[in-house]
């Protein structure tokens, strides 16, 4: 049996990914934190993988980058296509200003009620009067 209580022919996370297996604490460590990212940013474990901690730091740091950049994006086009309607983002923008200002001075909830559904009431209105001016 090994040091940590498996037979020299099993197959674990360590032993899986390794030409050959880690020597020391910080290569455990690399190692580990390679395979979490890896598996995190489910880029998958491929056939070609680095074979010294050097190369899985590299990667390690390769995969967080590009996983950063890839959220980046993906928020920068889900924020676009979220805001693409302005009426109904100044909408909610001024519905949660009514509901931050009326916790604040802590309306009754009856009244909080009234003012939340006057609000809801008068948006296709107020749509409608901001389209009357862009015609005129």
């Amino acid at each position: 049996q090994t040091h940590d209580g498996c037979a020299p022919d099993c197959l674990t996370w360590r032993t899986g990914m390794e030409v050959a297996p880690p020597q020391n604490p910080f290569e455990i460590y690399v190692t580990s934190l390679y395979w979490s990212t890896m598996t995190l940013t489910s880029i998958g474990y491929g056939d070609v993988v680095p074979v010294n901690p050097e190369g899985r730091l590299l990667g390690t740091i390769a995969m967080m980058v590009s996983g950063f950049c890839w959220a980046y994006v993906l928020g920068q086009a889900f924020g676009a296509i979220a805001s693409m309607d302005k009426h109904k983002t100044s909408f909610r923008q001024t519905l949660e200003d009514l509901n931050h200002m009326m916790s604040e001075r802590h309306f009754p909830s009856d009244q909080r009620a009234k003012l939340r559904t006057f609000m809801i009431q008068s948006r296709d209105l107020h749509r409608a009067k901001c389209q009357k001016e862009v015609v005129n």
